[in-house]
């Protein structure tokens, strides 16, 4: 029915996370509102399928929506997010879970999520980790995140940078660009981490946005077998298929772009798979 185009399954996985079990009915219900839910044909959702979907996707979501709740309430989200736990975030959970069996059954498998700011890249991050943690096979490992803020320079290297065009304006980071991260040790982690194993210790950077600057002392460790790597960021798996010739010599725009090509491709190669969320189109920035 073409009511159901756009109808929310909240009301149904309530009652099902009340009562542990849906009538013939709600279950007809919630087949007939995902079927028609665009979304799901990305995850390959069809009406031959659909029915095996829902029951798998039912019992995800029983077992992972407490997990979840608690991990929303960390990032400061106060609605309800149950729909997109149900469309989106187990789905996609699920689907990452296959692209790593099929992709790197054995080691880390690597998952880029390239994002603008406010794009929604740190939910999606989050809930996926906290999805996957749940239904992954647990001797396949853990699951990390990594913003590629967390290797941003020292404040003290990127001062150097401003000589070079990394100059915004006096008392303003430069942070932000290609060129201001630690580059050849995010590379260095992610090789680290695809191969690493229950006695692995592998040191990754933490940095302080308040302070703009990487925190001192001790690094912070990974520990013990790595099964699924998420690096977010705003230009995280930016092409790097352009001629350095075409653009102006002793520009700015150039010395980025050499900095992509030569410091940051080693790093995007790595993914065995890359999420992009879709900018919406200017006409639609100005309207709202």
């Amino acid at each position: 029915p073409d009511g159901l185009l756009n109808a929310d399954p909240t009301p149904i996985l309530t009652a099902y996370l009340e009562n542990g079990v849906l009538t013939e009915g709600q279950l007809r219900v919630l087949r007939l509102i995902t079927l028609k839910d665009s979304r799901q044909k990305i995850f390959g959702v069809t009406r031959d399928n659909v029915e095996d979907v829902v029951q798998k996707r039912l019992e995800t979501f029983a077992k992972v929506f407490e997990t979840v709740e608690e991990e929303k309430k960390k990032m400061g989200i106060r609605t309800s997010i149950v729909d997109q736990v149900w469309s989106t975030f187990i789905p996609h959970a699920q689907w990452l879970l296959e692209r790593k069996m099929m992709r790197a059954p054995d080691s880390g498998y690597i998952y880029g999520i390239n994002g603008g700011q406010g794009s929604g890249k740190t939910v999606m991050s989050h809930l996926t980790k906290v999805i996957l943690q749940e239904i992954m096979p647990q001797d396949m490992g853990q699951v990390v995140i990594f913003s590629i803020d967390d290797f941003y320079m020292t404040k003290a290297d990127r001062e150097d940078l401003r000589e070079l065009g990394f100059d915004v304006t006096e008392g303003v980071s430069n942070r932000g660009p290609p060129g201001t991260h630690d580059a050849k040790w995010l590379l260095r982690a992610l090789r680290a981490l695809r191969g690493s194993h229950e006695g692995s210790a592998v040191p990754v950077p933490q940095f302080n946005k308040l302070n703009d600057d990487r925190v001192a002392g001790p690094n912070k460790f990974i520990v013990g077998k790595v099964g699924v790597i998420i690096l977010e960021g705003w230009f995280v798996g930016a092409s790097s298929d352009f001629n350095l010739d075409d653009l102006a010599p002793d520009s700015f725009q150039k010395l980025v772009a050499r900095k992509l090509k030569k410091e940051y491709k080693p790093i995007f190669d790595l993914f065995d798979d890359l999420f992009v969320f879709e900018l919406p189109a200017i006409e639609q920035i100005q309207a709202n």
